[in-house]
């Protein structure tokens, strides 16, 4: 970011608020039952693609 003319106080300061969008992101997902864990699907998922990618 140093090319682009930030200086470490900015820098600092965009990733403290990264941090904290992704957390209001992490926070609404919780709320909304909207996080999946995918890994109980995976299998499913690779004999469909396998399936209809034969055919």
């Amino acid at each position: 970011m140093d090319a682009a003319g930030y200086n470490n106080a900015h820098v600092a300061r965009i990733k403290k608020q990264v941090e904290h969008y992704l957390n209001a992101r992490d926070t609404v997902r919780l709320g909304s039952n909207e996080s999946l864990d995918l890994k109980a699907y995976e299998a499913d998922m690779r004999h469909l693609i396998d399936t209809f990618q034969s055919r």
